[in-house]
């Protein structure tokens, strides 16, 4: 059975807001306007999107419903699988905190504990003005908490689990399939190691004044863990588990992916019958088009994108694009990327950040010719003829 909850956070960035004065007239300090600016994306907005499969609890937090917490649901069902098939029925926590505004550059964070499933955010602030009371941020140090004035504020992230569990806590942008059920199967097969080795762990926040407080074994063991090839996870990864839709109409052309063997596989279904399309090795964004024309836009990460179609008429041939690489920065803040036809075979794409109406970037995309149109004025341009 799978159960979701979806909560809004009551985070320290909340708190943060209203010590600030709920509002952004500061008067002093340049630095806290500036070191204000991410908290704007990350205010009010963050959520907690938690699933159960059977003792395995996954519990994700992000500012919108990014493709990435399907993929969290699938590493999920792969947890309670390999936990159902060793026996294992005590309480299992995977909690993924996705850093959707790239403070980490990529980077993903993985630590490993058994015990309470709670964790704690800490921040140091001084006061600026007490007429205002307004505080500003105080840059993390090995001596911030020896000086004078500092004020120390400590937040704790409840558990979803009052038992003792096995947790398995990770920050990053894109979370791995592999890695993460390599944790589990070690955590399961060595729970009094871990159990042992547990001890108080940090990690800096997206703030510079604030830092994660957890127990986790030492990383540098669960770096070697993360690599390991193990025989039985592989096994279990062999396993198709689908990526979760609310509602098919099998009578109709669908597209949806399903994970095997640490890979995703994209494929196109009618009355039943799968047709395989591509093997990627995460998906970012998926788009399909719901009406005519049929077609689908997978962007693997923010710069990789392919498009598909399939003519059920013609025996289901199968159209695939070459990919194409966009230039955009890896690492801009986007909330998500739109789709829209115009007709023909012309198509928009736009990477929007959220924030306003004019989208971060926009391209034009010919289906026909395969062809990505990043400056429209300039294609228009080179294309008109001459005047005489």
């Amino acid at each position: 059975m799978v159960i979701l909850k979806e909560t809004k956070t009551t985070s320290a960035d909340t708190r943060l807001y209203t010590r600030l004065g709920g509002n952004l007239k500061m008067k002093k300090l340049t630095t806290i306007i500036l070191t204000f600016i991410p908290i704007i994306m990350w205010a009010h907005q963050d959520r907690y999107y938690t699933y159960e499969y059977d003792n395995v609890t996954v519990r994700f937090k992000t500012g919108f419903f990014f493709e990435e917490i399907n993929n969290a649901k699938i590493i999920g069902q792969y947890a309670a699988f390999l936990s159902d098939s060793m026996d294992y029925d005590k309480p299992i926590l995977l909690d993924f905190i996705h850093d959707y505004g790239h403070s980490y550059q990529g980077k993903t964070f993985s630590f490993l504990g058994y015990g309470s499933e709670k964790y704690d955010l800490v921040s140091f602030y001084m006061q600026d003005s007490i007429k205002d009371n307004l505080y500003h941020m105080v840059p993390l140090s090995d001596s911030v908490e020896s000086i004078q004035n500092v004020e120390k504020e400590t937040h704790s992230v409840p558990a979803e689990n009052r038992q003792q569990s096995i947790v398995i806590r990770q920050f990053g942008f894109h979370f791995d399939v592999t890695q993460t059920i390599n944790l589990l199967y070690h955590a399961i097969t060595n729970k009094s190691e871990v159990k042992k080795l547990s001890s108080p762990d940090t990690l800096s926040s997206y703030l510079g004044n604030m830092y994660y407080s957890f127990e986790s074994i030492p990383r540098n063991r669960i770096d070697s863990i993360k690599s390991s090839k193990m025989t039985f996870v592989e096994s279990v990864l062999k396993t198709k588990v689908y990526c979760e839709v609310d509602s098919i109409n099998r009578n109709r052309l669908y597209y949806s992916y399903f994970s095997q063997n640490g890979t995703y596989q994209i494929f196109a279904s009618i009355h039943d019958k799968e047709i395989l399309l591509d093997t990627l090795e995460q998906v970012y964004s998926f788009n399909p088009w719901e009406y005519m024309p049929v077609a689908l836009f997978v962007f693997e990460t923010p710069n990789q994108m392919r498009s598909y179609s399939v003519v059920t008429f013609m025996d289901y041939e199968v159209k695939r694009s070459k990919e194409h690489r966009i230039e955009i920065d890896p690492y801009e803040y986007l909330r998500s990327i739109n789709i829209d036809w115009l007709g023909g075979d012309i198509y928009i794409i736009d990477y929007s950040n959220g924030f306003g109406s004019t989208p971060v970037k926009r391209l034009i995309y010919l289906e026909n010719d395969d062809v990505i149109i990043d400056d429209f004025e300039d294609y228009i341009n080179s294309h008109r003829k001459e005047e005489k």
